[in-house]
């Protein structure tokens, strides 16, 4: 049996591995050049790891607060991505109620919707500094539907935005609220680089890759504006980077479960990620080839199985609560979709580059040429490590293709999934798929495997987050 080995770096690899030819290989060495491209010393190289990893992580939260800072007070109006109901849902928080079905959004929000606007809309319900008309405002005069979601989101960010309110030059809800998002992002970003390197990418592909998801448009509309999708990053990274470590033998399978829990029971649509790690493991037990029994690869798929099943039990849970808690019945929906096989069949791109340029990503916009490098960095690169780039270790590889494939089905399966239960059908927003964007990333990195193609990255990524500083656009 391999043994756990450690780089020079000091960050534990994965055990001896062989690439797609047959050819033994460890993973994180050799070729890779794991020191290109790094600012650190040979005194730094021999700092425990752990103070590593915090310097990383307070690096990468600094630069999430400093593009959250300008986007959120930046932006007045409220975005369009449903800000609306969850500011209420965040303002219920604060004062510890329950966003509950069939509840009226508070005179607050509705004041802001009034004088600031929706994006992309403008003034909604009454006009501004008048009384409150209920019947002028949006989702039936008023009502939420923010309840969809578990209050987890919404109670988490009343709590930090109180923080922010008493130490912070801010005084409004709406601008503390959204600043949350920096801590979202930045540990997102931090999980982004544990996990691209818990895969065997070097140093200077993972910090990379980080900043190039700080750069996509993306994240500008999940972390710098009030929405359960803030925690997107998070929740995919502690799924993904729990299963690589479950494989590698350093984790417990539990913490794989729990993840697939916690995730869920933020937002339904991040159960996709542990979806994503069955056909990760279910493709390395039927790989040809395997250097281990039968037993343990589908033991791994057990495990796998038991996330998804954590997250359903989860977000299922909450249904039940939510039903047992409601004020009114859920309002009716009508189909706004047919179900057909070419509908399923279109949703298969809906995440593809559109979990990186965002909800502006439509044939009528035209988005920043960086913007585009970034999606092409980190969409491309997974595609490259998927199909083209060769020596990857059969994990690698399997892990690439699985994101890939993933990526393509997990569209039609939601759509075919809310479809079935509600009766409705839409095309698959991006952000609902964002919860993979931490495997896209960490594939574009594994990809990175010489001097020039990590320096691509880092410099498109620096680019990419200037542009965004400078310019303040969300395409």
């Amino acid at each position: 049996m391999a043994t756990d080995q450690r780089t020079a770096d000091g960050s534990a690899s994965a055990p001896d591995e062989t690439v797609a030819s047959g050819t033994p290989v460890t993973v994180g060495s050799g070729t890779r050049l794991d020191r290109w491209g790094t600012v650190l010393s040979d005194r730094t190289d021999r700092l425990p790891l752990w103070v590593r990893w915090a310097a990383a992580t307070l690096l990468l939260l600094l630069l999430a607060t400093v593009l959250v800072a300008r986007y959120a007070p930046a932006h007045t109006e409220l975005s369009r991505i449903d800000e609306y109901v969850y500011l209420d849902a965040v303002d219920k928080a604060m004062d510890g109620r329950v966003v509950r079905q069939g509840d009226l959004i508070d005179e607050y929000t509705l004041e802001i919707a009034s004088c600031q606007g929706v994006d992309q809309y403008g003034l909604a319900g009454s006009p501004c500094g008048e009384p409150i008309e209920r019947e002028l405002f949006p989702y039936r005069g008023g009502y939420t539907s923010a309840d969809i979601h578990s209050p987890v989101y919404y109670f988490l960010t009343a709590w930090s935005a109180k923080a922010v309110l008493a130490v912070g030059p801010v005084d409004s809800l709406l601008v503390a609220a959204r600043l949350t998002g920096a801590l979202w992002l930045g540990l997102g970003a931090a999980l982004v680089v544990a996990l691209a390197r818990a895969l065997g990418a070097s140093r200077a592909a993972a910090g990379a890759v980080a900043l190039l998801v700080l750069a996509a448009p993306s994240v500008r509309w999940t972390n710098a504006f009030i929405t359960p999708d803030a925690l997107n990053l998070v929740c995919g990274g502690l799924i993904l980077l729990a299963a690589v470590q479950y494989l590698k033998g350093r984790w417990s399978p539990w913490v794989l479960v729990l993840a697939g829990a916690l995730g869920a029971a933020v937002k339904a649509q991040n159960l996709l990620a542990s979806a994503l790690v069955v056909v990760l493991f279910a493709w390395l037990a039927l790989a040809p080839g395997s250097p281990e029994s039968r037993g343990p690869r589908w033991r791994r798929v057990a495990w796998a199985v038991a996330g998804v099943v954590a997250a359903l039990a989860a977000q299922f849970g909450y249904y039940a609560l939510r039903a047992a808690i409601a004020l009114e019945p859920a309002p009716v929906m009508d189909t706004s979709a047919p179900l057909s096989p070419g509908v399923l069949l279109q949703q298969g791109r809906a995440f593809l580059a559109d979990i990186v340029l965002g909800p502006n990503h439509r044939p009528l916009v035209r988005e920043s040429f960086l913007s585009l490098a970034v999606s092409w960095a980190l969409v491309g690169g997974l595609i490259a490590a998927a199909v083209f780039v060769v020596g990857l270790t059969r994990t690698q590889l399997a892990f690439a293709r699985s994101t890939l494939l993933s990526i393509v089905v997990s569209a039609p399966a939601l759509y075919l999934m809310i479809f079935v239960m509600t009766g409705r059908g839409f095309t698959m927003p991006d952000r609902y798929g964002m919860v993979m964007l931490p495997a896209v990333a960490a594939a574009a990195a594994l990809a990175a495997r010489t001097r020039g193609a990590q320096a691509v990255l880092l410099g498109v990524g620096l680019l990419g987050y200037a542009f965004a500083l400078t310019v303040l656009t969300l395409v």
